[in-house]
């Protein structure tokens, strides 16, 4: 079987001796820095402009945040000349920042030195991982590195989603994180797990009284009375029954009074928002930063299946780029003193 290994040389080869190209390295640096500043134009509008961002625009951003990620791990392997490859990341941090430092605020100054840290952060320690190991295990540096990169994106764009927040009601923040249409549906969709929590089958598009009436029939049912013999006199008694019961729910979630006649995902929205908006001071600030930690929390619950997708286009490019002569792998010989017991 043909041997499909790339071809490795020593160190000490004439060519290769203290050989590093800065017009390559410049190359793989100047990608890394011209896709993190476009992945930086989309972090500005998400913070900001949510709301204005079409499906093209988040498909675009999925991609650039995993090219970044992919070029972080390459730059990595093959910038070893450290000043350089601080200098590259570094670099990398401030162009990611360039859309945002506009909305300058303490809260946004601080996400960007967080965020060059980590860049910086990401590289040294993937170069220890590189040190500490006699053969190249490239995958082995993207679970190393692209954690740290994900957590400077996730710095940078929720210190500056708290800036941007930070002055305004709750109730804005709420409609910014979670559009009223989207709780709607997902409160909807989660029906039958939440019915449980009621004692009974809820459809939470329904509004109180309608789920009460449903309520009523499904007990009839139950019964075995037939439900030709229920009078309506009998099925208001009914509902004056169990409509006390699921109003009495609906407003502990919701925090006040409600309209028995709107459908209950948006009674219970406009209660959640309203009980945002009722907070003041550190609580309010404490409440952002819950929400801003949760969102970080969720995007690197997720890590695991990204290493897979950065893990395998990143070795596909690492892979072209020594087969195309770019890069070469050589081996390094070592000397240093240690203690040995005769």
């Amino acid at each position: 079987m043909e041997n499909t290994q790339p071809a490795m040389h020593h160190l000490n080869d004439g060519v290769y001796q203290n050989a590093f190209s800065y017009w390559k390295a410049g190359v793989l640096g100047g990608l890394l820095v011209i896709v993190s500043g476009a992945l930086g134009y989309y972090l500005n509008l998400m913070v900001y402009a949510a709301s204005k961002m079409t499906s093209t625009d988040w498909i675009v951003a999925g991609l650039l945040f995993v090219v970044v990620c992919v070029l972080a791990a390459v730059d990595t392997v093959f910038i070893n000349y450290r000043p350089m490859g601080y200098g590259v990341f570094a670099a990398a941090g401030c162009a990611m920042s360039v859309f945002i430092i506009v909305h300058f605020s303490q809260a946004v100054l601080a996400g960007i030195i967080g965020a060059i840290l980590f860049f910086v952060g990401s590289y040294a320690r993937g170069q220890k991982e590189l040190g500490e190991t006699l053969k190249i295990r490239f995958l082995s540096v993207v679970r190393t590195v692209t954690p740290l990169v994900i957590m400077g994106m996730t710095v940078l764009a929720g210190t500056a989603l708290y800036g941007a927040i930070a002055n305004r009601p709750l109730a804005d923040v709420a409609s910014l994180l979670m559009p009223r249409s989207l709780f709607q549906t997902l409160l909807v969709k989660s029906s039958g797990l939440l019915s449980p929590a009621f004692g009974s089958t809820i459809d939470f598009s329904l509004s109180t009284r309608q789920i009460t009436a449903q309520a009523v029939d499904s007990a009839v049912a139950q019964s075995g009375v037939p439900a030709a013999s229920i009078t309506p006199a009998v099925k208001n008694q009914l509902m004056q029954k169990y409509l006390p019961e699921f109003e009495s729910k609906f407003e502990t979630i919701a925090g006040g009074p409600i309209n028995l006649d709107e459908p209950v995902s948006q009674v219970l929205y406009d209660g959640l928002v309203a009980r945002l908006n009722g907070l003041e001071g550190n609580t309010k600030i404490g409440t952002l930063i819950a929400i801003i930690i949760l969102l970080a929390l969720t995007l690197l619950a997720f890590i695991p299946f990204i290493h897979i997708i950065v893990g395998a286009l990143g070795f596909v490019l690492y892979q072209l780029l020594l087969a195309a002569g770019f890069g070469v792998i050589v081996y390094e010989t070592q000397s240093k003193e240690v203690v040995v017991l005769p």
